[in-house]
């Protein structure tokens, strides 16, 4: 079996950094919604008063890692519209790295 290389066109580079955007933009509006309706300590009265301290850890850990994918997300993006950019302004470093790795990339 031969391996069919890789290739990247700067256009589909640019088209899937800016739906990474847009999912980062969800995603942190997502992260701030859970610190607003972070519950009180009497939400829940005397009975259940217990379950604020409890659902408090856990949306913490989903704050946590809410912000944590946002971060990896953003430089993710970042990383791909450096990419589309080197690429369109004819940067071929990139791309003949990848033909030095691969004869089958296409010139």
């Amino acid at each position: 079996m031969t391996d069919p290389g890789i290739g990247a066109h700067a256009d589909d580079l640019a088209i899937h950094a800016a739906t990474i955007d847009l999912i980062v933009e969800e995603l942190d509006l997502a992260v701030a919604a859970i610190d607003y309706v972070r519950l009180h300590l009497g939400a829940y009265g005397h009975l259940l008063g217990f379950l604020p301290g409890l659902l408090d850890n856990l949306q913490g850990m989903v704050e946590e890692t809410g912000k944590l994918a946002v971060s990896k997300l953003s430089d993710s993006s970042k990383a791909l519209h450096t990419a589309a950019g080197s690429l369109t302004q004819g940067n071929t470093d990139a791309l003949t790295t990848m033909q030095a790795l691969n004869p089958q990339v296409p010139q």
